[in-house]
């Protein structure tokens, strides 16, 4: 066990880490909540007591241990991006997207959160911007996966609107046509 005021050695917090990759978020947020108990400063540690409480469906205190990590370190590019996922998780697509446009904005070429604005931008129905996001990763161009399906979707959203406005340009005609207009 951890002693407030003791120097935490970094395999305290490897020990975190493992325990999360391992699936094991119970003990990993226990592992960094003794760790937080003697040590307050350290931005990586708020960022982990996030991603553990994250996956334990405690969405309330892992945004604001994101927040946290992020004010003690606001180029914290990581602690945007997973703020932003959290934030996603609660269906809150603006503040998804600031939070992953500010990440993208300390660490431009973060592939997962270029996908993820992509993707949120997509589901905004702007098309244009999650192209431009999208493309801004390389690795997508040489995969030729996300670019053809913003495309395509930007290409059905301009179809549907043309429909709409064929079928609202029937219907102006209709009424001018049974009124007598011209």
């Amino acid at each position: 066990r951890l002693r407030a005021g003791e120097d935490v050695p970094e395999a305290h917090y490897s020990l975190a880490r493992a325990l999360y990759r391992a699936g094991d978020f119970e003990e990993s947020l226990r592992t960094l909540q003794a760790i937080a108990a003697g040590e307050s400063g350290n931005p990586l540690l708020y960022h982990g007591l996030g991603a553990a409480l994250s996956e334990l469906g405690r969405s309330d205190e892992a945004i604001a241990n994101f927040r946290e990590a992020i004010a003690r370190k606001p180029d914290f590019a990581l602690a945007h991006n997973s703020l932003g996922a959290e934030l996603l998780s609660r269906n809150d697509l603006d503040g998804a997207i600031a939070a992953l446009e500010e990440g993208l904005r300390k660490e431009p070429r973060r592939a997962k959160a270029l996908c993820s604005l992509g993707e949120l931008l997509m589901r905004r129905g702007r098309f244009t911007a999650a192209l431009d996001a999208l493309r801004r990763e390389p690795a997508l161009d040489r995969l030729g996966h996300a670019r053809p399906r913003v495309e395509q979707e930007r290409g059905r959203d301009r179809r549907r609107h043309g429909v709409q406005a064929a079928a609202a340009r029937r219907r102006l005609g209709d009424r001018r046509g049974r009124h007598g207009g011209g």
